[in-house]
């Protein structure tokens, strides 16, 4: 997982499915008109297809850079923050499990 979050993105590929989103948009309404032979599910079909795959390519954007200060990116200073309580509850269990003999006589003493 490591490997694949290093490599960037390719801006070629990026170019290139964006000409075949294009030629996509372009070819969609001669292809829904053949399919339907229907001037009302035509138009409709054309906009909901056309629609979807358009919201697919824009969430694909937003998700290839998760971090940022937009109203749908991870918060670094949040994740950061849950992370280290994460970590020091790890620490503190494998601590208790090392030296419980030190735990064992605090917890009496009180």
């Amino acid at each position: 997982a490591k490997k694949i979050s290093d490599v960037p993105f390719p801006f070629s590929f990026a170019q290139l499915l964006a000409v075949i989103l294009l030629v996509f948009t372009i070819m969609l309404p001669i292809y829904v008109a053949a399919f339907t032979k229907s001037y009302i599910a035509g138009p409709l079909l054309t906009f909901m297809v056309f629609h979807s795959i358009t919201c697919v390519n824009r969430l694909a954007e937003i998700l290839e850079n998760p971090f940022g200060h937009d109203m749908d990116d991870i918060s670094l200073e949040d994740f950061h923050m849950r992370f280290l309580q994460v970590m020091e509850v790890t620490v503190a269990a494998l601590d208790v499990s090392l030296h419980p003999e030190d735990y064992a006589t605090k917890s009496t003493s009180h």
